[in-house]
């Protein structure tokens, strides 16, 4: 058991040397989870170099108590970076597979005032439904890290003894909150086709969405997908003109596939019978103004984004706005009790570009 402890630490030793950052070892064609941290700390010439680092190795065939198959950390005379197990600092640490349960505590020991940086580099962590986090005790700060690439993340030991307490800095893993749809709607066009808009919230993981139709509001079929735009935890909009719609009523709804296999639905919405002609207007009231506030009222307008702006006589822009049009009938209110009298225009542009100006009396 002792001679293969040596062989354990010997790997170790090979895997940096922590007087030759030239030692550490390429890791081109891992095939086992793999977490590497390494600390880089500065030189007196400004130059940054390989102060120390810790390697995790995950497989649910490992323990997550210390044993042979860990290895300890031989303290240097400065800048140590261990992992924190139990009463065992460790410099190589083989653990089970990561849970959202899981916290990697690290330890810092030997700092000089000086700037330092983590290279956070994983390799084979495939965990699409948790995300990680470097926890920054004494600035309460939160940061990302990557479970695919490199996160390089600087920080600083000052003169306060604060920065340099040993367990700074923990990593916490979370599940991700998976992607949500905000809002849907399906409106008419004069042509008789449908548009169909759909807005996302924290999408991720998300292999494509699927376009559904119904002419009952029970049964739905998929009429065309749409492939994610913002798959890192954006909130894009998305776009569908369904020039195949029938002319009675239809009904709408989305389903996210999910990487994992799993799905997700929107809500249904349901888009008028066959256009019959009504009044498409944007109206601005009152006009003029008596209480500090307009209304912009969007009657029968298509769904999407809407630009509004105000503008003063001499061409000066007093606001400028987007907003999200999602129904026949949609009011904007906008605080204009800042404005000196005078004559102002109201710009709004639609989707397509269409601008209608409307003249605005401040008295």
């Amino acid at each position: 058991m002792k001679t293969f402890l040596l062989i354990v630490l010997f790997a170790a030793s090979s895997f940096l040397n922590e007087a030759n950052a030239q030692q550490v070892i390429s890791r081109t064609g891992v095939t086992i989870p793999t977490l590497e941290i390494n600390l880089y700390a500065r030189a007196m010439n400004g130059s940054m170099f390989l102060a120390d680092g810790i390697l995790q190795n995950f497989n649910n065939d490992f323990s997550a108590a210390v044993d042979n198959m860990d290895v300890r950390k031989f303290m240097n005379a400065t800048d140590n970076l261990a992992i924190k197990n139990g009463n065992y600092n460790l410099i190589v640490e083989r653990r089970p597979n990561i849970c959202t349960s899981d916290t990697l505590l690290l330890m810092l020991t030997g700092t000089r005032v000086a700037p330092y940086r983590f290279d956070i580099d994983p390799s084979v962590l495939n965990y699409p439904n948790i995300k990680s986090y470097l926890i920054d005790k004494y600035l309460r700060t939160e940061t990302p890290v990557s479970m695919d690439t490199v996160t390089s993340i600087n920080f600083d030991i000052t003169t306060d003894a604060l920065s340099s307490v040993a367990n700074r800095f923990i990593i916490v893993y979370r599940q991700q909150a998976p992607v949500r749809f905000a809002a849907l709607t399906a409106t008419r066009n004069t042509d008789n086709s449908i548009n169909t808009v759909f807005k996302t919230e924290n999408e991720n993981n998300v292999n494509n969405y699927s376009i559904e139709r119904s002419i009952d509001g029970i049964v739905f079929e998929p009429i065309a997908r749409q492939m994610p735009t913002a798959n890192n935890f954006g909130n894009p909009y998305y776009n569908y003109l369904d020039e195949g719609a029938n002319t009675a009523y239809n009904w709408y709804r989305i389903k996210a596939n999910v990487i994992a296999g799993t799905a997700i639905y929107s809500m249904s919405v349901r888009a008028e019978e066959a256009f019959k002609k009504q009044l498409s207007n944007i109206n601005v009231f009152p006009n003029p103004v008596t209480a500090g506030t307009i209304n912009i009222g969007f009657e029968n307008k298509s769904a999407g984004l809407y630009r509004l702006s105000i503008v003063s006589s001499t061409g000066q822009i007093i606001f400028n706005e987007k907003v999200f049009v999602q129904s026949s009938y949609f009011k904007k209110t906008i605080i204009v009790s800042a404005l000196h009298s005078g004559i102002y225009r109201v710009i709004t542009e639609d989707p397509n570009g269409q601008r209608k100006v409307t003249n605005l009396v401040v008295k």
